[in-house]
């Protein structure tokens, strides 16, 4: 589990709370197509990354699903769509629900024990949002 955590917080850009120089690029109009681009990238990319620690945390009993690169592919779309498209434009309380129900769907897409990825949430920003 901490091994896929500490993969996971290196992958988040956006440290400190601010979006990156290379957040605030990919999201203006005219990088559109280099943001669809790099979402499909990731999304190839990262899946098999991961893929390792997940069939290790499957061997270890931690994780129980018949399909943990499918999953993987999920969450990596969830992530790119939710957390990277529209986050910015979320009330904290908004923010505070997705990051809750994404954690609940984490535990049912690798079937683990409930509360096993509650330390998720220090990879979001919930301190706050567009009205807070």
């Amino acid at each position: 589990m901490e091994r896929l955590l500490q993969t996971l917080m290196l992958m988040n850009c956006d440290k400190g709370g601010a979006p990156s120089v290379i957040t605030l690029q990919m999201h203006r109009p005219q990088n559109a197509l280099m943001h669809q681009k790099t979402h499909q990238t990731m999304l190839e990319a990262i899946p098999p990354i991961l893929m390792r620690i997940i069939e290790d945390s499957i061997k270890e009993g931690l994780f129980h699903t018949p399909y943990p690169y499918e999953s993987l592919e999920m969450i990596v779309a969830h992530v790119n769509t939710v957390f990277d498209d529209y986050s910015e434009k979320l009330t904290g309380k908004e923010l505070l629900n997705r990051v809750n129900a994404f954690i609940f769907n984490l535990e049912r897409l690798f079937g683990a024990a409930p509360g096993s990825f509650d330390s998720v949430a220090v990879l979001f920003h919930t301190g706050g949002g567009a009205d807070e």
